[in-house]
Order: C-alpha cells, then structure tokens, then sequence
C-alpha cells in the first residue's frame, strides 16, 4: 500500500506510473488496476527467490525507457537492480532492513531507527538517503491535525494487517470479550482467510463490529480512542494522528521500530507475537484507563509525523525533471503573488506588501538589467520556485530565492538552488562567487545555504566557484 501512496502522489504531479506485481496469493492486482493505474502482472515466482528469473520476467515485458525504477521488495538487491540498469535512468529502493547491498540512486527507510552510517556499507556514495519518519507514505487524509484524547477509552480499534497468520485478532478478542461500554472495531484486511470465523465471534458481541478490509481506514483511526494492532507502516499513521497504541509485532521487520517507538514513550509494545497472550493484553488495555498515559503517548508520536513523506518522497525522485528558464513579463502574475505571500516576505529585506504598479515597474527593469538574471524553475508538476541573481561587481553577484506556495517544506529549496547555481555557471560562466544575506532567525535557509557549502564572511553567505 504504502507504493500505491507514492504512486498517487507522483500522478497527482505529472508523473506516468506502471506497477509491476508478482501474482502472489492475495496480490493486490485488480485493486491497483481499479486505481486507474496499468499493472503488469509476473508470475509468481518459485521459492527461494530466484533473481535472475525475476528480472528477466520483467525485463520481457518492458520498453528501457522509465525515468525511475521504483523497488520495494525484500528479496531482491543489488544484482537484481544492476540487470535492470539497461531499462532506466535512475533505480530507488524501499527498504527497511537494512541488510544487503543496493545499487541505487535513491533509498527510503521511513523507520525511526534507520540510520545513515549503517546503510553507507551498502549503498553507493552517490545514493541520495531519505531516512526516518519525516518521509512515511502516508496518503493525505492523514495530514489534518490530531484526534481528541478523550478521559475514557470508548471505542478500541483492532487490525493486524493483510492476513493475521497468527490469528493475533482471536487473541484481542479473548482479551476484550469481558469489558463493558466499550466500542470495537475489527478490521481484517484482504487475505485474512479466517474472516467467517471472525464473524462468529462477532455475533455475541453487541458492541462490537467486523469490517473485512475498508477503503477509509482513516475515518476509523480518527473515531477510535486506542489502537490495538501491527507495526508496519500503520504506525506512522497512527503516529500522525496522535492515536494511542497497543502494538504487537507480527514480523521480524516490525521489531526494531516497535521497540526504538515504546523507548521514545510513543506507544506501547507487548512483544512479538509469539510470546504476547490475551492476558497481557487485557492487562494493557486496563492500565490505559489512565488518561496522562494516553495524552503522553499521544504528543510525543504526533510530533514525529506530519503525514507529509509522500510529498518529499516525490520532490526528491522528481528533482530530476527541475528545469530553469528566464522569467518573461508573462510571468509578473505569477512572481507577484509570490513575492506578497507572507512566507516569502517574512525573511526579505522590504517585508512590505508590493503593489502591482511598483512590482511591474520593478520586473520591467530586472528584465532590461544585463546585471540581473531572473530565473524560475519548473519541474513536470509546474513552477517551483524564483530566484535572481544580480551582480554588484567584478566577477560576483548575490543571490536571492524563494518557493511558490505549496512548495514549502517538501525538498524544493535545496534542489532549485543547485539547478540555479548550474545555469549561473553556465551562462555567466567568468562568475567566481555568489552570496546571499540572510536574515539570523532564518535558521531554514541557513541550514540550507551551508549544506550546499556557503560560508558565513562578514555577514554574508558566501559560495566561492572553483
């Protein structure tokens, strides 16, 4: 699921998307394809993973013409992303193991406990790292704010992902079937076999329900007042809403950040699901009649997501398609609404509002200036974000940059200004230094200049060309 978020992001961009899936039991093939997305379904393949097989079962039914090769697969690493080099430009991976080699531009681990120096001994030095929960996939009804923490717990929702293999639900069931006033919602998802028997254990319970997968989980996170359930990706929606959690890890991969989230006091983690029983949990669920418990776990996770990764995810595989051009007159409609946003003049030197008189006055004389290079950058989704650089004297000029609304916070910034930087270079190639003034408390444009290797002089930011 979590690449069918990345995929609906990048479309809502521009962006063409083709999955390819293996028909495994309880793929997911019609329920993509019904997303208005094409699918190439590969045979399953024969266990243990052969991956020369793999690849070329893709391989045959493929043009080499995809910008990006998107992977998310446990079984397969850098010989299989090699052999299919031939078919992109770019290869990225979805990992969170953190266990093998990869040959890829780009690798995502969402989890808490991913840590860059560990994936250096299998990534490439020029592989571009997205770690942590700043860039979860989570789908936009999660961005909004928290839920209320309420003094009682009323309404319990209960998943343990597609399948429930050990049948962890019948253990909640156990656990809860003596409490009284209490709502709760049981969520089975697509290839839980045993959802009839789920049922039957339903029918005694008037304050219970059973749903067999939903389309709006989201709806029912927000209604519920404890989550008992899996780790995987669900805890970061959790996390983005603020909500209470009893967790028990169904894979080994959920372990890690299970643990590193009841550490950090976000939620609570029974253990695996081999050792968790009915009792430990109706014993948890009891504890939590303690609202300090529930608020605390509450804010710490709600501020560790904010539902937004999808978004990032997609800047940075999209950077790619950034392209600078001169800013015409056509373009002072656009510059102007920009220029007035709050967020940009906030951190300007002339914080007024401009009006439009003064502002097409002004565009019209950087326009004419040989000593002005007015810029914007496009990527496939549209306009990015401006930037001017003016030269005040022999052989430098200082730089001066913003994002279009919508922009903020995605990974835009760092991206334009090294695409700035390039057409500078190459249309005013006798320039040796850039640099720009920025003011103390914008500690975000700071960070940004000095990772791209400006150095504060005299009150400047500077960026000397070699």
């Amino acid at each position: 699921m979590r690449c069918l978020t990345l995929a609906n992001e990048l479309r809502a961009r521009g962006a063409e998307i083709v999955f390819a899936c293996s028909e495994f039991s309880g793929h997911l093939i019609a329920y993509i394809g019904a997303q208005a997305f094409e699918v190439i379904p590969l045979a399953a393949p024969s266990l243990p993973l052969n991956w020369q097989a793999d690849a070329h079962s893709l391989q045959v039914k493929i043009t080499p013409d995809f910008d990006w090769i998107i992977v998310d697969h446990y079984g397969l690493d850098k010989d299989w992303e090699c052999a299919m080099r031939p078919f992109t430009k770019y290869i990225a991976v979805i990992d969170d193991l953190c266990n093998r080699p990869h040959d890829a531009n780009l690798l995502l681990d969402q989890n808490l406990s991913a840590e860059r120096d560990a994936y250096e001994q299998w990534v490439p030095t020029h592989c571009q790292l997205l770690l942590g929960p700043k860039y979860a996939l989570l789908r936009s009804e999660f961005i909004g704010g928290p839920i209320t923490i309420k003094p009682q717990i009323e309404r319990i929702l209960v998943n343990f992902g597609g399948a429930d293999p050990s049948r962890e639900m019948f253990k909640v069931m156990e656990a809860l079937q003596e409490t009284q006033g209490i709502h709760v919602d049981f969520v089975a998802g697509r290839s839980n076999l045993a959802w009839h028997e789920l049922q039957q254990h339903i029918l005694s319970q008037p304050n219970w329900h059973f749903y067999h997968y939903v389309d709006d989980f989201s709806q029912l996170m927000r209604q519920a007042d404890l989550f008992i359930g899996a780790g995987g990706s669900s805890t970061w929606e959790r996390a983005a809403l603020g909500l209470p959690s009893i967790c028990i890890a169904v894979a080994e991969n959920q372990v890690s950040i299970a643990q590193v989230m009841h550490a950090n006091g976000m939620h609570c983690y029974l253990g695996d699901s081999a050792s968790v029983t009915a009792a430990d949990i109706r014993q948890q669920v009891a504890a939590l009649s303690d609202l300090s418990q529930r608020l605390s776990w509450a804010n710490q996770s709600f501020t560790l997501v904010d539902a937004k990764g999808a978004g990032r995810v997609a800047t940075a595989l999209l950077q790619s398609t950034l392209q600078m051009r001169n800013v015409v007159f056509d373009d002072a409609s656009l510059l102007f609404t920009a220029r007035n946003a709050p967020e940009v003049r906030i951190w300007s030197l002339e914080s007024d509002v401009l009006s439009w008189e003064a502002h097409c006055a002004w565009l019209k004389n950087k326009l004419s200036s040989f000593d002005t290079l007015l810029l914007i950058g496009e990527a496939i989704d549209g306009p990015v974000g401006i930037v001017r650089f003016d030269r005040f004297m022999d052989k430098q000029v200082e730089i001066s940059i913003y994002l279009l609304q919508g922009r903020y916070q995605m990974g835009w910034g760092r991206v334009l200004l090294r695409a700035a930087e390039t057409y500078l270079i190459k249309n005013w190639p006798d320039t040796k230094c850039i640099r720009a003034f920025i003011k103390e408390e914008n500690s975000v444009s700071i960070r940004m200049f000095v990772a791209a290797g400006y150095q504060l002089e005299q009150g400047y930011y500077l960026h000397y060309i070699q």
